[in-house]
């Protein structure tokens, strides 16, 4: 098992586990329900095939992540959420502020929508579901004794909130970096494929050990077969850094267990 942590200003220095917002390892569909492989190679001799890409990583996209993430960093009031003060003007409610509600949930919608747009292409499709389920909700406005009916965020929750968007932007960065995965196998000579799991464009099956490179973080359909062995075909969290090595053991076809590969740091 991977080694887990939440993104934050350690990231760049260790392995995050899939476990932490999505599954290790899950069960997919067998090739024959829908995705079709690329043909095998016929002999580990055989040169290996380009692999089949939709498109490359964007080497901007980490960058304009930055330089959100140093936007951010100036505050919430100079990037759009509205002061209220209290009109109460007796005991703790004097002169009381809070940040108004619709300005606060304008704001979060625009970035959720800034970080989004830029990841359209379909190679970003694994990142994408990552930065889906990690990006920081919003909590509800509440209502209080000093602005009464008006529900608003308080500064201490307001404040909570945008450390968490700058906290993820860092990791977005970090995580839109291309980085390499590389496949070896026990015994070796297998037969490998990793890619989306929404790609329907798969790269060529490679001899292991072999790499995958210019990917995303997120998560990839691992297929490795060999003649004579059990295959293996589930999905894996790649997060690491810069490169991650997923290693399979193959069990012999008449063996009681299953091949397993798991994610190395």
């Amino acid at each position: 098992m991977v080694r887990m942590q939440r993104f934050g200003g350690t990231l760049m220095a260790v392995m995050l586990a899939a476990g932490a917002f999505l599954p290790a390892r899950a069960q997919v569909p067998p090739a024959d329900a829908g995705i079709e492989s690329a043909p095998a190679p016929t002999s580990p001799q055989d040169p290996e095939t380009p692999p089949g890409e939709d498109s490359a990583p964007d080497p901007e996209l980490s960058k304009s992540f930055e330089e959100m993430r140093a936007r951010l960093l100036q505050g919430p009031p100079q990037q759009g959420f509205s002061v209220i003060k209290s009109s109460g003007l007796n005991g703790g409610c004097k002169s009381a502020t809070a940040y108004n509600r619709s300005s606060v949930e304008r704001v979060h919608s625009e970035l959720w929508k800034e970080v989004f747009d830029k990841l359209k292409d379909p190679a970003a499709a694994p990142l994408r579901d990552l930065l889906l389920k990690m990006f920081p909700p919003l909590p509800k406005a509440k209502t209080t004794e000093c602005f009464q009916a008006t529900r608003v965020y308080d500064r201490v929750e307001a404040q909570a909130l945008w450390k968490k968007l700058v906290e993820f932007l860092g990791f977005a960065a970090t995580a839109s970096k291309p980085m390499t995965v590389t496949v070896t196998t026990s015994p070796p000579q297998a037969t490998a494929q990793v890619y989306p799991t929404a790609n329907n464009n798969l790269p060529a099956p490679k001899w292991t050990e072999c790499s995958f490179g210019q990917l995303y973080r997120g998560v990839y359909r691992v297929k490795v077969g060999k003649d004579g062995y059990k295959s293996f075909d589930a999905e894996l969290g790649v997060l690491a850094a810069d490169a991650v090595t997923i290693h399979c053991i193959l069990a012999a076809s008449g063996a009681a267990e299953a091949s397993r590969c798991a994610v190395r740091d």
